[in-house]
């Protein structure tokens, strides 16, 4: 099975270089954004206890 050599995501455009995996890359940006949006969701309900 072959790799994508181009990802389109949130409107932006991501590009293979040779020998890198960008759907691993891809997939760890998305799962970072995903963790970050978590973290402010906390930090706004914490506040909200306070």
């Amino acid at each position: 099975m072959a790799a994508a050599d181009l990802i389109l995501h949130g409107g932006k455009v991501y590009t293979a270089e040779p020998g890198q995996g960008l759907q691993q890359a891809v997939a760890m940006l998305i799962l970072a954004k995903v963790d970050a949006a978590k973290v402010a969701s906390f930090q706004i309900d914490k506040g909200a206890l306070q």
